[in-house]
């Protein structure tokens, strides 16, 4: 290591908040905005990954509760051309929805890029999905590079699930080649999170990490067992039958790792203090006490910068 070296702790925390569009479908959006910005464990982390920003107005009370600590924030990559560095993949003008995800940091964003995926099945086809590519500044000195993703979603028979398994490999391939093509130092570390869709225990997984996407685990995982969980999230009791999964992920790239010195994930089971009462289409409305229907999860890395 040499003099100018110094070691750093990184707190980053990812968060499928489940902003669908308000007219679609009436799930609490604005009122779970106001509570997260309320929240404590938005608090007190490096950046914080967001995913499923679809609706503007919810997403815009999280933005501005956020402001004084993360005064640094990205677009929701797939909704224009405007305030990025660069744009790549299929971006197109003519879209139903964007990616709905984007990146808030403590610290600058001194380069920030969105990617719209090139393969996609189904109704994906007829959106912006892909991910934000951000450069940090960390304590104003070293470099830090963020990958914030959303993949492909299963379809809705399972006839659809074979497609759809293969666009996320095609798509954690594009993010690997993006990594590649990129000329990051291998000494500043590339961390890549979000909801990937991928089930833990599953082979998609196994995939993930030694070929599509190429990455260094966790050397450590804390906290809830899971990150979307039916038989504890109100959002999703009535999907009991579909057990219980990890999703979402903080990952660390395998040639940008050789710094880290370690590497813990934590799923928070975090709740709002009170209840309200959500919709969703021609479903009978009900209470919920969540604030999306994942749970957020947390990385503290350990690393020389």
């Amino acid at each position: 290591m040499s003099s100018s070296t110094t070691t750093a702790t990184l707190r980053i925390l990812s968060h499928n908040i489940l902003f669908l569009p308000e007219w679609r479908q009436s799930l609490g959006q604005s009122k779970r905005a106001r509570l997260m910005a309320r929240a404590d464990y938005l608090r007190g982390h490096d950046v914080v990954f967001f995913q499923e920003a679809w609706d503007p107005n919810a997403t815009k009370i999280v933005r501005e509760a956020l402001q004084e600590q993360y005064p640094f924030q990205t677009p929701v990559a797939g909704h224009s051309y405007g305030g990025w560095n660069a744009t790549s993949g299929s971006f197109s003008r003519l879209t139903a929805a964007n990616a709905g995800v984007f990146i808030a940091s403590k610290w600058p964003i001194v380069f920030q890029q969105q990617h719209v995926f090139r393969n996609a099945s189904g109704g994906e086809r007829l959106k912006n999905r892909g991910f934000v590519y951000a450069k940090i500044l960390y304590n104003n000195s070293k470099h830090i590079h963020l990958i914030n993703t959303h993949l492909q979603t299963d379809g809705a028979f399972m006839s659809d699930f074979a497609e759809c398994a293969q666009m996320r490999v095609l798509q954690l391939q594009e993010i690997r080649d993006f990594i590649a093509s990129s000329g990051i130092p291998h000494e500043e570390p590339v961390i890549i999170g979000g909801d990937l869709n991928v089930v833990k225990a599953s082979w998609e997984y196994g995939a993930l990490v030694k070929e599509n996407l190429v990455v260094m685990e966790p050397t450590q995982s804390l906290g809830h067992p899971y990150s979307w969980d039916c038989h504890r999230n109100s959002f999703i009791a009535h999907y009991s039958w579909a057990g219980c999964m990890v999703l979402d992920y903080l990952l660390v790239a395998k040639a940008h790792s050789s710094r880290v010195r370690s590497f813990v994930v934590e799923t928070m089971l975090v709740q709002p203090r009170e209840s309200f009462q959500v919709s969703k289409w021609f479903k009978k409305s009900w209470t919920v006490r969540d604030y999306s229907d994942h749970y957020p999860i947390k990385a503290t890395i350990t690393v020389d910068l």
